[in-house]
């Protein structure tokens, strides 16, 4: 269990996520124009809290947007491929030992997401205050940068639960594509439904569930972003409870798809 914890390679992986963390906050630094000592909770919507609707159809905004998810995704992935195929022997010789295996990697894996965001939050933090960002926070305002580490947290743990339970039935490959493919393809289609008029259906997205600046209504953001495209009806609590939901049901899935897995 320590070994799997306390990985020397996962250190520096998440130092590695760290320092991308530091080349998009120097990125929006220079983007952004912003009063500067605009609160700090700015910084934090930008870099992890906000994607234009209409700036989906260029690379860089959804590249910046979702290269914290699919990093953390990269590093979760080379993970399980060695414990589900170079542990095999282990893993496949009990029942029991299985839905223990699947339970123990499912903690994992919450433990890392949340340390992983957890220092690229402290990291960004760190740099806002050097870049003349406003630290004192008030409640709402700490309460916002909140809301976006839960919602990151879960749609990111969503989004492994989801990999881990393919990797299982299939193969790690067709699991990290399938990741991909659906945190991309959501994005696209957020972004036809939102020129269709089909709002409502934006927010059964699973990537929606993730962008904080959808789910606010006349806010202080539209000084900094304009127009701001949030979705009537699409509450910070619903996000939570279908990305909790569906990281429930995925686990569940791993369990029961691993005691019914030939031995590889």
């Amino acid at each position: 269990m320590n070994k799997i914890f306390f990985q020397p390679s996962l250190l520096g992986k998440i130092v590695a996520g760290c320092i991308w963390a530091v080349l998009l906050s120097f990125i929006y630094k220079n983007i952004l124009k912003v009063d500067p000592r605009a609160p700090i909770e700015i910084y934090y919507f930008f870099l992890y809290g906000h994607l234009d609707l209409f700036s989906i159809q260029y690379i860089y905004p959804v590249l910046f947007w979702i290269s914290p998810h699919v990093f953390l995704l990269f590093i979760i992935v080379n993970v399980i491929s060695h414990e589900l195929y170079d542990m095999s022997c282990y893993i496949f010789t009990r029942s029991r030992r299985r839905t223990v295996w699947v339970s123990r990697m499912l903690m994992v894996f919450a433990v890392w997401t949340i340390t992983y965001y957890l220092i690229q939050f402290a990291v960004v933090y760190g740099l806002g205050i050097v870049y003349g960002f406003n630290p004192h926070s008030s409640f709402s305002e700490f309460k916002s940068i909140i809301s976006i580490f839960i919602l990151n947290i879960l749609f990111s743990y969503f989004m492994i639960t989801l990999i881990f339970f393919i990797s299982i039935i299939k193969s790690t490959i067709l699991a990290l594509t399938s990741g991909l493919t659906v945190i991309l393809l959501s994005l696209f289609v957020s972004r036809f439904f939102y020129e269709t008029g089909l709002n409502d259906f934006i927010t059964f997205l699973p990537t929606s569930q993730a962008i904080f600046s959808w789910h606010l209504i006349g806010s202080e953001y539209e000084k900094y972003v304009g127009y701001n495209p949030a979705l009537d009806g699409f509450p910070i609590s619903f996000s939570i409870v279908y990305l909790l939901v569906g990281c429930i049901l995925f686990a569940i899935s791993s369990i029961i798809a691993i005691k019914h897995k030939e031995f590889l």
